[in-house]
């Protein structure tokens, strides 16, 4: 089985979030994201994380994944999931983001997710965030492999 098909077989383990706990995060999912920002923002190594001059991207990408996460758990597709955590793993480490970046903004959004929504939709949310920290290693391999494809060969430039 290869990475991506494991990927795969756990994001489909995963169960849809009722309707009551997607409304509420849809409508605390921006509210979400700026204080995702501002503790960032607050880090004092956060360039350690997201390399330099990327502030606006994290900023954009905070406010894009909370939007992401509202759509996926009203319309839950586990391919979609694993080829969006690909996506968005190649493409922001191609821009400086470290790997260590997921886990300090999963570990925050999971904080606010508890601190901001009830105890249901966090308990109904958070197997979503937690797959993602739990992958970290995997989406990981499978981004190296894939960013050092996009790389021209030293020998045919």
């Amino acid at each position: 089985m290869t990475q991506h098909e494991i990927l795969l077989k756990s994001a489909q383990a995963l169960k849809r979030p009722s309707a009551e706990a997607t409304g509420e995060f849809e409508g605390k999912n921006q509210q979400i994201a700026e204080l995702m920002i501002q503790r960032m923002h607050k880090r004092p190594n956060i360039e350690q994380f997201i390399g330099k001059s990327n502030m606006q991207l994290m900023e954009t990408n905070s406010r894009n994944f909370c939007r992401f996460m509202s759509t996926l758990f009203s319309e839950y597709d586990p391919q979609m999931f694993v080829n969006t955590c690909l996506w968005a793993f190649r493409t922001y480490r191609s821009h400086g983001f470290h790997v260590t970046y997921w886990a300090v903004n999963l570990d925050t959004t999971l904080t606010l997710l508890q601190e901001e929504c009830s105890e249901k939709t966090y308990k109904e949310l958070s197997p979503f965030f937690d797959w993602i920290l739990i992958n970290i290693p995997r989406l990981t391999v499978i981004t190296d492999e894939q960013l050092s494809e996009d790389k021209p060969d030293d020998e045919h430039v």
